[in-house]
């Protein structure tokens, strides 16, 4: 019995052969599983190192180009900040004074106490942001709130008023006052006196061009469209090369035109300005009988009006 517990089993060698082999099968799939996956990890690694690195050089590309704009808006922002000096000195010139003393004729219609801003430095500011190329008002304020700080001191203010101070001020102020202010502060830069005659020979007259035009993006409080009838210097009678000065305005109320207006009108800007011997030049509206003898007789000015055909039918006759 001994010797035969010892003996072999028949098919035991070929059992122990296949636990083996399968057993490194397994190992060999798991080998290949984790190397499989040792590479997906590394590839994914380096796809994520070079993902990071493209962020990095977009990231890079992006602050070069806001350091590029930021350096071109400054650019930009100084080159506009030198020729809004520069007009403003030849404004300066040409006026024979300064813009706060043309804002300094008119009323402040706050009350005194605890005024932090004069009624001349705010409209001054509100003048360079719209030489400086805004239209509306939060553009306006937005230019104000970052003029610099010597900017703001030449225009008497030590630091920037505040959005509301600027709303609050340009709400009370009155347009006409304003308008008939910044009128009388150009006519002294172009005054010369009345027209002498006689005169030595042919000589070109100065000119004032009456004409009346809608006011872009303005709304009356009813929403409808704003008119303003308008004098300007114009030609030969300025000082200037070339170009015209608006010396008097009036607003055309909604439910009128320019015919009741310009008389009134040119009479308050002979008041400081003197129209004799100027020209006044007028579309055909104001062939009017009116209108004529305000020039001549109490003006004592010339005039040049455009006909129209019909005009000439009803006033002279067909023939």
């Amino acid at each position: 019995m001994p010797d035969q517990s010892r003996m072999p089993v028949p098919g035991a060698g070929t059992v122990a052969e296949a636990v083996i082999a399968e057993a490194g099968e397994t190992v060999r799939a798991v080998l290949a599983r984790e190397s499989r996956r040792v590479r997906r990890a590394g590839r994914k690694a380096r796809a994520a190192r070079r993902a990071l690195a493209d962020r990095a050089r977009r990231a890079e590309r992006r602050a070069d180009h806001r350091r590029t704009e930021e350096q071109r808006r400054q650019f930009r922002a100084g080159k506009a900040r030198r020729e809004l000096l520069e007009h403003a000195r030849r404004l300066r010139e040409a006026s024979g004074g300064s813009i706060l003393e043309c804002f300094r004729t008119v009323r402040d219609p706050r009350d005194p106490r605890g005024v932090r801003y004069a009624l001349a430095s705010v409209l001054a500011l509100v003048t360079a942001a719209m030489l400086a190329g805004c239209e509306t008002l939060a553009g306006i304020i937005a230019w104000i709130r970052h003029a610099p700080r010597e900017e703001l001191e030449a225009l008497g203010c030590r630091a920037a008023p505040c959005g509301r101070t600027v709303t609050r001020i340009l709400s009370l102020v009155s347009p006409r006052a304003l308008s008939r202010a910044v009128g009388a502060w150009l006519a002294r830069a172009e005054q010369k006196g009345p027209v002498t005659f006689p005169v030595a020979g042919p000589a070109l007259l100065p000119q004032v061009t009456c004409d009346g035009k809608e006011v872009r993006g303005a709304r009356r409080p009813d929403g409808t469209n704003l008119f303003l009838l308008s004098a300007a210097l114009t030609g030969a009678a300025r000082r200037a090369a070339s170009g015209a000065i608006v010396l008097a305005d009036r607003e055309i109320p909604a439910k009128t035109n320019e015919i009741p207006e310009i008389g009134p009108m040119l009479l308050e800007l002979g008041a400081w300005f003197p129209l004799a011997g100027h020209v006044i030049t007028a579309d055909a509206l104001h062939t009017q009988d009116k209108f004529t003898g305000t020039v001549c007789e109490k003006l004592l000015a010339h005039y040049v009006l455009t006909l129209l055909a019909y005009s000439l039918t009803r006033r002279f006759g067909a023939g």
